[in-house]
């Protein structure tokens, strides 16, 4: 299974992608997969517990790293240029 670690040098990096200003925030080890947020812009309306209107919020996204076979990088991380 491939490994977290020899992507969390990538914490805190900032990217522009379709649009958008982005920073890689976290690193989950489980896939591993790449959490990103929107840095520019409104973000988004998180709702509470009981679904009402609470708060703005970043948008975040989560990526893969890895491709379906597990080995491969995956494309997007190319197309956001976090393949070097």
């Amino acid at each position: 299974m491939p490994q977290a670690d020899s992507f969390y040098h990538l914490i805190g990096r900032h990217l522009h992608y379709q649009g958008r200003q982005l920073q890689v925030v976290e690193v989950l080890p489980d896939g591993p997969a790449l959490v990103l947020a929107e840095t520019g812009g409104d973000g988004t309306i998180q709702a509470n517990q009981f679904g009402e209107a609470n708060r703005r919020v970043p948008e975040t996204w989560t990526i893969p790293c890895y491709s379906g076979d597990g080995r491969s990088p995956h494309p997007l991380l190319a197309q956001l240029g976090l393949d070097r």
